[in-house]
């Protein structure tokens, strides 16, 4: 996954593993489904406490 804002890199990441059991990489492809909103709503939460990004930061440019 990836964050950017203004065309600038806030943060990109993979966690967990593959259903092969290979660890998660940025390169990997996958299909989200209902997890991937618990999962981004979580990452969100985490980027705001890091002062990264704010609840009231406007989604488009």
């Amino acid at each position: 996954m990836r964050v950017t804002t203004d065309g600038r890199e806030v943060v990109t990441g993979a966690g967990g593993e593959s259903a092969m059991g290979v660890p998660a990489s940025p390169a990997m492809h996958f299909h989200n489904g209902a997890v991937a909103i618990s999962s981004l709503a979580t990452l969100l939460l985490q980027l705001v406490d890091d002062n990264r990004v704010s609840l009231d930061d406007k989604l488009s440019a």
